[in-house]
C-alpha cells in the first residue's frame, strides 16, 4: 500500500546524500577537459531531479483515505486522516 511512497523517499534520501560526491567527480572531470557547459546542464538536471522529487515526496497521499501528507510525514507514524500506520 505505501510501496510507491518508500520508493519516493529511498529515491530522494539517495539524491540527497549523493549530491556532493556527484557534484565533486564533475568538477573533477571538468578540470580534465576544460569544458564546463556538460557539467553545468548535467548539475541543474540533478537539481532539477531532486527538486521534482522532493515535490513528489512533500505532496504523497495516503492511498486510502487520499489525505495530503505534505509537512507530516516526518514525525507523524500515522495518517492524520484514517490513522493507518505510514510506511507499512
Amino acid at each position: 500500500m505505501w510501496r510507491g511512497y518508500r520508493r519516493i523517499k529511498l529515491r530522494l534520501i539517495i539524491l540527497v546524500l549523493g549530491w556532493m560526491p556527484f557534484g565533486i567527480l564533475l568538477l573533477e572531470i571538468s578540470s580534465l577537459n576544460r569544458r564546463l557547459e556538460p557539467i553545468t546542464f548535467l548539475m541543474i538536471a540533478y537539481l532539477v531531479y531532486m527538486f521534482v522529487t522532493m515535490l513528489q515526496y512533500l505532496s504523497y497521499r495516503c492511498p486510502n483515505c487520499d489525505v495530503s501528507l505534505f509537512g507530516r510525514q516526518l514525525y507523524r507514524r500515522t495518517c492524520p486522516g484514517c490513522s493507518i500506520p505510514i510506511n507499512k
